[in-house]
């Protein structure tokens, strides 16, 4: 003889949970970072949310109603988290004027050989660079940007190490 594991009803979304839903839509929303367009589309996840996790439920373990706020809830934390990482690496990317031009060559995401080579490659191009060139190039390196910097003089530089073969290291222009 078996004993028959109690299998969850379907869920339905009573009234109670569409208000919740309803609410917690709106109050996102109305968040830094969601937009009031968005209210349908986040009603719409958190009630899929609900469906798709359904299959978790232990009525042992909690009401249906409460099974269903912990879900639509945890689903509210984990898009508000997901939009404050999104501005954090925003900010992360955001730079000043000064800091874009002092910062064209990239050597975010290359291995460390990379790094030596590139390392190698623009010494050799200052190097070759007339005096007043080489100059703004270490001021640059050394995260100093001269006052009297202009457009004029990076277009120069960047000239000089796209015809050394360096347009790869290149940032694009922002």
């Amino acid at each position: 003889m078996t004993t028959a594991t109690p299998v969850a009803p379907s869920p339905v979304l009573d009234d109670y949970i569409r208000t919740h839903i309803r609410a917690q839509a709106a109050w996102l929303s109305r968040q830094r970072g969601f937009r009031s367009s968005d209210r349908e589309d986040l009603e719409q996840e958190l009630a899929l949310e609900v469906l798709q996790r359904w299959a978790k439920y232990q009525p042992a373990r909690s009401g249906i109603r409460t099974f269903m706020v912990q879900v639509v809830d945890g689903r509210v934390s984990k898009l508000l988290r997901e939009r404050g990482s999104q501005k954090a690496q925003f900010r992360e990317r955001m730079q000043s004027l000064d800091e874009r031009s002092a910062n064209r060559l990239s050597t975010k995401g290359r291995s460390p050989q990379e790094q030596l080579d590139l390392k190698m490659d623009v010494a050799s191009v200052v190097a070759s660079l007339p005096a007043d060139l080489r100059e703004v190039c270490r001021q640059l390196m050394e995260g100093d940007p001269p006052e009297s910097f202009s457009r004029d003089v990076l277009l120069r530089l960047r000239c000089r190490f796209e015809a050394a073969g360096m347009r790869d290291y290149l940032r694009e222009k922002e």
